[in-house]
């Protein structure tokens, strides 16, 4: 988790890109973004207003 820049957010996707790009990425590095990603998403959920957490969970449902 982080408290900066939401783009560290984006880092799984670009990890992905250069993967394609036929850079070595170890698929561990790949895994800790995207755990990283989640909870980062799951912070900020927590902070929504409540009218709004109804409709997260009513999309995601």
């Amino acid at each position: 988790m982080h408290e900066g820049s939401s783009v560290l957010w984006h880092l799984r996707a670009v990890l992905v890109w250069l993967q394609q790009q036929d850079y070595e990425i170890d698929p561990k590095l790949i895994e800790v973004a995207a755990t990283a990603m989640q909870m980062n998403l799951a912070k900020s959920a927590s902070l929504a207003v409540p009218a709004m957490k109804r409709e997260l969970r009513a999309l995601l449902a």
